[in-house]
């Protein structure tokens, strides 16, 4: 059965000091009745700020307050097993430390290796899930 359009909803989208509107499609299905929300490839669902700018929050490369970069963090390092499983599945013969916080520095330099849309499309695409869901 064919989706059926059924409206936008303007969502905001930051990116470094920038914030941009963006119109978000609604999509509906006749079956059950629930509605579907095609986001761009560069939001991630319930954060405001785009996969680019939390990549490179991730690794330091944007500067933005302790409290949000603590909560980038704690979401990251809740998907760490899944973001090894990930990169397992591309890189054959992974081998990371064994301290945890170098694994991590090794996985998020990993991350940036990828340009952060695909990186959070094709995880998103493996785990039905976004990167920095708990």
């Amino acid at each position: 059965m064919n989706l059926k359009r059924h409206g936008w909803y303007l969502r905001y989208a930051v990116r470094e000091d920038i914030e941009v509107q963006v119109w978000i499609p609604r999509l509906l299905c006749p079956a059950c009745g629930r509605t579907v929300s095609l986001l761009p490839s560069f939001l991630i669902p319930r954060f405001q700020r785009t996969v680019g700018f939390i990549v490179r929050a991730l690794g330091k490369k944007l500067s933005c307050s302790r409290q949000i970069m603590g909560f980038y963090w704690h979401r990251f390092l809740g998907n760490v097993n899944r973001i090894i499983a990930f990169f397992r599945d591309i890189f054959t013969g992974l081998t990371l430390p064994k301290d945890p916080k170098l694994k991590a520095m090794k996985l998020r330099e990993m991350m940036e290796d990828f340009p952060p849309e695909e990186f959070s499309l094709l995880f998103h695409q493996r785990f039905r899930r976004s990167f920095m869901a708990i």
